[in-house]
């Protein structure tokens, strides 16, 4: 699929964005050989071509003032440029040559991409954290709370919709990846089918798409002919819920920060095929969360939501913990609940169990419009930068099967048609399932107790 914008905002003038987008992210990596691919070929994007080696593929991104990157989701390997439009149609072919024709050479993978991956798995494992590490872990502690929390709702089993494999390479596995795994995934996901181009910000983004086709090299296969392991995916299992703490050991200088812990519990849901349905989640995981995360050093007490109200303890303990909504939504399935921070355990645990009562009630008016205008908020902002409407227009023809694009202004309509019963009708079938899965990240684990008593209590 290609599409493509001339820039309707008028801003960053002279910059063009290209992203091309596969449907080949984590959930694909179905077998053992090939759990992790994905973080490495996030982490191999700049390596040798069939047509430019690492160094000259190199100096031409810097000669063009180019910035090319990969990203990966549990669903999508997304590649992106950004570059001056008088260079558009060279960094077009970069991306595609880059996407398309890496070579993953042995040499190249062992002293490049190895190391970045083993760095990143180590900073996500830590056990201890000493001087050197505690700040740079404590940004990722969320970023650990969340791969749990999919790895508890949707297991790892290769029957399952592979939500809960991780974005990040098992240590088992690193520096194993052979020749004929990658070979096998890119050739199974990486096909024209799977594939969709977007750019904003060109004048004739269509003739330059068309022209960019000319330099993807990927296998043209029948969908007729796909391989025996898509079709044992036609109907996996989906959320089964678990509960998984990852406890660390601080090191005795840091104790008098009080690590923060952060515990995720959540419900399962549809997904995004039904709009309606995502669109009143989306609302009420915004009326949940209020104005915390939003305005720095925004207490409890002023984040204008009923997970951070008063539950009866002292305001030392109140103020020790803040909640916010949580929603993420995939093409079949997604999870909705809530997210808690704390300073010690024991207010993480009266918090969480706070949440647990409170998110059942049903939301007023007053909520509603709030959640509705911090939705449209962050969707409006979204839409004003063309560098972001790139990735969003790619993301909804991947996910639309009508492969249509819902322009910014029906988007926004259909936020506010959505009614206070709708969404209250939404939130009641969805904490109605009695699968839930949680994830507890910190070095105070051991005080929250199991999900099934935080729920009855």
């Amino acid at each position: 699929m290609l599409v493509s914008v001339e820039n309707p905002n008028g801003a960053y003038k002279g910059l063009v964005r290209i992203v091309g987008l596969f449907d080949a992210g984590s959930r694909y990596e179905k077998d053992l050989e090939s759990r992790g691919i994905t973080h490495l070929l996030r982490r191999s994007c700049g390596l040798s071509t069939k047509e430019l080696t690492q160094v000259n593929l190199t100096r031409h991104l810097n000669q063009m003032g180019a910035s090319l990157r990969c990203a990966t989701s549990r669903e999508h390997l997304i590649f992106s440029i950004d570059a001056p439009s008088c260079f558009a149609h060279r960094a077009a072919q970069l991306l595609a040559t880059t996407a398309t024709q890496t070579l993953f050479f042995h040499w190249e993978l062992k002293d490049v991409v190895y190391p970045l991956m083993e760095y990143d798995v180590e900073v996500l494992s830590r056990r201890r954290l000493d001087a050197p590490t505690f700040f740079l872990f404590l940004n990722l502690c969320l970023t650990v709370a969340s791969e749990l929390l999919h790895e508890a709702a949707f297991g790892t089993h290769p029957s399952g919709t592979g939500l809960g494999n991780s974005l990040y390479a098992p240590k088992s596995m690193l520096t194993w990846f052979t020749e004929d795994a990658i070979s096998s995934f890119t050739s199974s996901y990486l096909r024209p089918d799977r594939l969709v181009l977007a750019v904003v910000g060109h004048h004739n983004g269509q003739e330059l798409l068309q022209s960019t086709t000319k330099h993807i090299d990927l296998l043209d296969t029948n969908p007729s002919n796909t391989s025996k392991e898509h079709k044992e995916d036609s109907k996996p299992h989906g959320f089964v819920g678990g509960n998984i703490a990852y406890f660390f050991q601080v090191a005795y200088v840091w104790t008098i920060i009080k690590l923060i812990n952060h515990l995720l519990l959540a419900w399962p849901t549809s997904g995004n095929k039904d709009l309606k349905n995502h669109l009143s989640l989306a609302v009420i995981s915004r009326a949940l969360s209020g104005s915390a995360g939003r305005i720095s050093h925004t207490t409890t007490a002023y984040s204008g939501n009923r997970l951070n109200s008063s539950f009866g303890e002292s305001p030392e303990i109140d103020s020790l913990a803040m909640a916010s909504g949580l929603y993420e939504s995939y093409t079949d399935h997604g999870i909705f609940g809530f997210a808690v921070t704390a300073k010690c355990g024991k207010a993480l645990a009266r918090r969480a169990q706070h949440c647990a009562k409170v998110i059942h009630k049903t939301l007023g008016d007053e909520e509603v419009l709030r959640g509705k205008a911090l939705l449209k908020a962050d969707l409006s902002i979204g839409f004003e930068s063309s560098l972001s409407l790139a990735n969003d227009l790619a993301l909804q023809i991947a996910r639309n099967e009508s492969n249509t694009y819902l322009q910014p202004d029906q988007l926004l309509s259909s936020i506010e048609k959505l009614t206070t019963q709708d969404i209250n009708q939404a939130m009641k079938k969805v904490l109605s399932s009695p699968k839930t899965a949680m994830s507890v990240v910190g070095s105070n684990t051991h005080l929250v107790p199991h999900r099934s008593i935080l729920l009855s209590s």
